[in-house]
């Protein structure tokens, strides 16, 4: 199969794969080996670079012998904004799912949401997550609090 892209159709391919790689490596969830055969894929896109017009975005290191986007293509690229869009969205998603999970578990004890059918259980979660989610679309982190009480080698 052969593929014919114009350049702002490269560029934009560029961004896609910056997007791709920030899921797979920002948290290090991966290891290595498991993303190899991605990573040799990038690098095959990213060898066309410079004959596309992008080759002040993507650059060649001898040192480390491959393609990588440059540091300000990384930081203020055009795929950022879904990155940090996607982040933020995760960031309260997950912060209200895991705090209703919790607090589903506390009320109703793990056995009995264990036995609890499956459809009493997701509206009873979807009674919390509603909870949290206008809380915080509401008040933000302000009335978050961790009860434990911080050591003292925390300044």
């Amino acid at each position: 199969m052969k593929i014919d892209f114009t350049k702002p159709e490269y560029r934009l391919l560029l961004d896609l794969l910056e997007m791709a790689e920030w899921v797979m490596n920002a948290h290090s969830a991966w290891e290595e080996g498991e993303t190899r055969h991605y990573a040799a894929l990038i690098q095959k896109i990213h060898a066309h670079a410079e004959e596309m017009g992008c080759g002040d975005i993507i650059e060649y290191s001898k040192e480390l012998g491959g393609y990588f986007a440059t540091g300000a293509y990384e930081e203020q690229g055009n795929h950022r904004q879904f990155i940090e869009a996607f982040e933020e969205d995760l960031f309260w998603d997950e912060l209200s799912y895991k705090l209703a999970v919790r607090d589903l578990a506390q009320q109703e004890g793990e056995e009995a949401l264990e036995k609890m059918e499956f459809v009493e259980r997701a509206t009873k979660l979807t009674e919390f997550l509603s909870w949290y989610e206008e809380e915080f679309s509401d008040n933000d982190l302000a009335n978050v609090r961790v009860v434990r009480e911080r050591s003292n080698t925390v300044n």
